[in-house]
């Protein structure tokens, strides 16, 4: 048996283009409890409210323009080599943040020997390091520094089915709208882009002005042919999503497809989103209670975390091996005081067996006889 000790974040850090907000896991949504202005009167406050509640198991989930991805592909090579390779090209991309990471992503086609890799980054070094030296000073337990777009995988897989060139769009932080772009399953790239508010005239048109927008630069990437149907799977209300399949009926090559806020809600939370327009709340479900697979934590970062498990760990295993040995002692007592049972039921029938013995001896006249005599009965057989 191994036993595992994984803690859970009790708070998320949700960092934006403009502010820091505090959410916090309930029994089945996560709440936002506090929220700071990316200036310097919103650090001292987020560093004052770090200082009563800094050691508890965090997790930061970012949600920012500057996100950039970079999809390549390289030749077969051994694990050693082909890792040596991939972390020198990511470095060589974004030499200027330290929060950046690649995802190894199998081959680039079935007939093909070249394996695609894809490289991100946040770009904007400046953006996050103020927020995570005041985390870090106060010595919290941080899981990961999680990205939306590096999610986004595992939430798509949860709403629909489609396995092709998709594009997910949902509207973000009430004024932001959110596209990731993945093929078969992999991300392969994401944007973020300020939108009108999801009640606005103009929203729908803008979802789709957007989606075509999105399309021309994978083409021009070579991310998807000018053949290709992309798929845009649209996080949207039922009168939104109307109005867009209204307005794309044109496009061949682009097909939409629609989730209401309401059932994606549902399907992921196991009730409605809190707010139409800011479906992150979703994704902050996710990191609350899952650990996901990709994030742009160093060691550095992540310490208190790897402390704090390890910790827990020593003292889980300690409380399981005091309870094995107390189960073994037990057993052992409960042996112990069988075999005292039988001891004493054995002195007891030596007691009876010599009491035995002694009566039934005091009915024999004992003859006293020297040693000669009793050689001398012995051999002539007189008794």
């Amino acid at each position: 048996a191994v036993l595992v000790f994984e803690m859970k974040a009790e708070r998320i850090f949700y960092m934006t283009q403009g502010s820091m907000s505090i959410w916090m896991p309930r029994a089945d949504s996560v709440v936002e409890v506090a929220a700071f202005a990316d200036d310097d009167e919103g650090l001292r406050q987020f560093d004052a409210y770090q200082n009563g509640v800094g050691e508890k198991p965090s997790a930061m989930l970012i949600d920012v323009i500057e996100e950039e991805f970079a999809l390549e592909t390289i030749p077969k090579l051994g694990s050693r080599d082909r890792n040596s390779l991939i972390e020198r090209r990511c470095q060589n991309k974004f030499r200027r943040t330290p929060y950046r990471q690649s995802i190894f992503q199998g081959k680039a086609g079935r007939r093909s020997d070249e394996f695609n890799v894809l490289h991100s980054a946040v770009s904007n070094h400046e953006l996050v390091d103020p927020w995570l030296q005041i985390i870090l000073k106060h010595r919290t337990p941080l899981s990961g520094v999680y990205s939306v777009p590096l999610i986004a995988p595992s939430i798509y897989k949860r709403l629909f089915s489609s396995n092709r060139s998709v594009m997910f769009v949902a509207p973000h932080q009430g004024n932001k709208l959110r596209q990731v772009f993945m093929d078969a399953g992999h991300l392969r790239s994401a944007r973020l882009s300020q939108a009108p508010a999801v009640d606005d005239d103009a929203y729908a048109q803008f979802i789709v002005s957007e989606a075509l927008r999105s399309r021309r630069y994978l083409e021009r990437t070579r991310m998807l042919n000018n053949m290709q149907v992309l798929e845009v799977c649209v996080v949207a209300d039922p009168a939104t999503a109307a109005k867009v399949a209204e307005l794309s009926n044109a496009e061949e090559a682009t097909d939409f497809s629609f989730i209401s806020v309401a059932e994606a809600g549902k399907k992921l939370l196991g009730r409605e989103c809190a707010a139409a327009d800011r479906f992150e709340e979703t994704y902050l479900d996710f990191v609350a209670r899952h650990r996901a697979k990709h994030d742009y934590t160093k060691a550095g970062e992540s310490r208190y975390w790897s402390m704090r498990n390890m910790r827990q760990g020593i003292i889980g295993i300690t409380a399981t091996l005091a309870i094995a040995c107390s189960t073994v002692a037990a057993v052992i007592l409960s042996d112990a005081w069988s075999m005292h049972d039988e001891a004493k039921e054995v002195q007891q029938q030596v007691a009876q067996l010599a009491e035995t013995f002694r009566r039934d001896n005091e009915k024999f006249d004992p003859i006293k006889a020297d040693s000669h005599e009793m050689k001398l009965a012995v051999d002539t057989g007189d008794f």
